[in-house]
């Protein structure tokens, strides 16, 4: 049975609020058709855009994160929608001040 995509980790780990980063995800299986989120126990953050997503290869995407004044600091979690159904475990992110 195929293993679906898989979150290894997040580059930097950590960003502060107001402003908009680059990030890169990396992992394995990942698919051009993963649609980028980020949240806090599995529900969106207010003050967040997800400006921009760009598919590398299967190991690599970069995601453009637009971060309001508004966004509280704290954990949260970034992760992939998988359109075919599968579940893509998030991977652990930090808002700072």
């Amino acid at each position: 049975m195929p293993v679906g995509p898989i979150l290894k980790s997040v580059s930097p780990s950590q960003v502060r609020a107001p402003g908009t980063f680059e990030v890169e995800v990396h992992g394995t299986g990942l698919r051009p058709d993963l649609q980028a989120r980020l949240s806090r126990g599995g529900v969106g953050i207010p003050g967040v855009t997800l400006e921009r997503q760009k598919f590398v290869d299967s190991t690599l995407f970069r995601v453009t994160i637009r971060l309001e004044r508004r966004v509280s600091p704290g954990a949260c979690e970034l992760g992939f929608d998988d359109p075919r159904g599968g579940s893509v475990v998030p991977v652990g992110f930090a808002v700072s001040r």
